[in-house]
């Protein structure tokens, strides 16, 4: 099997929201781990990096021609990241409202390497891949995928759980409003869990990157607006621009993508015009074109990123949670 053979793939505009994520989540993973290093903050990043892994993994599979077991060693190791996630969501909860549960955390990441080294292997779970619209997508056994999913979803319970009481709990509305937000981000985040429906044939699209691209912002405005994990972010106003004009970019490239999924769907039901017209739309060239205009502009975020400078908040400055 030749793996980096370009041959193998083709230009699949699908895999390019994939790729703008992934990005976005690996600067976020990174900023907050290089602002502070306490363990709520090493956690987060390491949520990062482990949903890095997923989607930058599955868009690869995307990227495949025809190459089914190509596709399926892509999305094998897509699990690399998926097994991880919610233990350290938990991990990070935990730490970030101050409290201790050594074990939970352990058993935590011995049950995530243990479904990683059972993927990787012997490799129950999947039964091949499947031809979607979007490109090539996994295909999981449902007897072997129950074990997981009461893994996965239990940590992410338990991570509720943790944060419902903590919010109850405290009378600091400033430490209130920061649960909140996290809740909020994580709520969001969760909601990426569709992209399993796809793995037992179902013909949804999996939105997973977009919930996951939310995630971020919602982050990164609670790091801006109310220093969440004891991050204080000094900005421009031309970088503050930046941010605006990637954000309308990006919705630009959305609505092109729609725009031309619609013209394709109409093409043969709307006469000639709208045919030509879809032909023109969904030709590759004017998909390119549409996702590097929205990716240039994109940089604007990336650029805010990078060079955004954190620094620890003073004491007394702000909220800050012990870790």
């Amino acid at each position: 099997m030749r793996l980096f053979d370009l041959e193998q793939y083709y230009f699949n505009p699908h895999a390019i929201p994939l790729f703008i994520s992934v990005g976005l989540i690996a600067l976020l993973g990174w900023k907050v781990v290089a602002s502070r290093r306490s363990k709520a903050n090493l956690y987060f990043g390491l949520l990062c990096l482990n949903i890095t892994f997923w989607l930058f993994f599955t868009a690869l599979g995307y990227l495949v021609r025809d190459n089914e077991r190509l596709a399926l060693l892509w999305f094998q190791l897509d699990w690399i990241g998926v097994s991880y996630i919610s233990i350290s969501v938990y991990a990070f909860v935990v730490h970030f409202l101050g409290k201790e549960r050594p074990l939970a955390i352990k058993t935590g990441y011995g049950l995530g390497s243990f479904f990683c080294l059972l993927e990787l292997t012997i490799n129950p779970m999947m039964t091949g891949v499947k031809k979607f619209p979007w490109g090539f997508f996994v295909q999981r056994d449902v007897r072997w995928s129950i074990f997981f999913f009461l893994f996965f979803f239990g940590y992410m319970i338990a991570a509720f759980c943790e944060m419902i009481i903590a919010y109850r709990q405290t009378r600091d509305p400033a430490r209130r409003n920061l649960i909140k937000y996290v809740i909020v981000a994580f709520a969001v985040a969760y909601l990426g869990s569709m992209d399993f429906l796809p793995t037992y044939g179902l013909n949804i699209y999996p939105w997973g990157f977009a919930f996951i691209t939310a995630f971020v912002i919602i982050n990164a405005y609670a790091i801006l607006r109310h220093h969440l994990m004891d991050i204080n972010i000094v900005i421009k106003k031309t970088l503050f621009y930046s941010v605006i004009s990637a954000a309308l970019a990006s919705l630009y490239a959305g609505v092109v993508t729609l725009l031309a999924r619609v013209m394709e769907n109409q093409a043969f039901a709307s006469g000639p015009s709208i045919g030509i017209l879809a032909s023109f739309t969904s030709n590759p060239k004017f998909y390119c074109v549409s996702y590097i205009t929205g990716m240039l502009s994109c940089l604007g975020m990336g650029i805010f990123v990078a060079v955004a400078r954190p620094r620890r908040l003073k004491p007394g400055f702000g909220p800050c949670f012990p870790s």
